[in-house]
């Protein structure tokens, strides 16, 4: 009868400290960011990872790492995890479109980046007497697509233009993409699309497009 009780004992002292144990499990990423136009692993990139805190004063931080010759990187906590961002020059900083991360679970993410591998060429002629301002924007979808705080617009500026006159502006965008041109006399709005002219140009892969706006 006692060894009976003993026995009962444990058994409800081993599910008493089994509920009570309420540590997180282990979240793991295993991750790999790649070129998204050829496929091949991009070293050196650097990848922001979000760590959620059960904390008001700081309810999150930030911790980066940088993918190895083969592209691949790797992060494990008991806390919150989110991919923000993944950088790396010669591409679109990408942070729009990231997997979400499974917690308390083993991850394998694969990321692809965007490659800025195409030149455009604006070339805005004055041919008038008079000086003039234009409103110019540049927009790509790209960039749109993977990168949320950039609205996709990769030129958003006004150029004031003396008589019989000519301005250049030189911008690296990615390739495979329908830019969008677009420009205006009055104002720049904060959306460059709702401009009264535009035109639509594709940048080529390792090589210069040129575009000229005439006035």
């Amino acid at each position: 009868m006692l060894l009976q009780f003993r026995l009962h004992y444990l058994f409800v002292l081993t599910l008493f400290f089994v509920a009570c144990d309420k540590t997180p499990k282990e979240t793991t990423i295993n991750g790999v960011v790649l070129d998204k136009i050829t496929g091949e692993p991009i070293a050196g990139a650097s990848v922001a990872i979000r760590i959620y805190h059960n904390s008001i004063q700081i309810p999150y931080s930030y911790e980066y790492v940088t993918t190895d010759q083969n592209g691949k990187f790797n992060f494990h906590s008991n806390e919150q995890l989110q991919i923000y961002d993944v950088t790396k020059p010669g591409f679109i900083p990408r942070n729009s479109g990231i997997p979400i991360i499974k917690q308390e679970e083993l991850n394998d993410v694969e990321i692809l980046v965007t490659p800025i591998d195409g030149v455009l060429r604006l070339k805005i002629n004055n041919s008038t007497i008079d000086p003039e301002t234009i409103f110019l924007g540049v927009y790509s979808p790209n960039l749109d697509k993977e990168n949320f705080l950039s609205y996709g617009f990769a030129l958003k500026d006004s150029l004031i233009l003396d008589p019989i006159d000519m301005q250049f502006r030189i911008l690296n965008l990615a390739s495979e993409d329908s830019i969008g041109i677009y420009w205006g006399f009055t104002s720049l709005p904060f959306d460059i699309k709702t401009l009264p002219f535009h035109e639509y140009v594709s940048v080529t892969r390792n090589d210069t497009t040129t575009f000229t706006i005439s006035i």
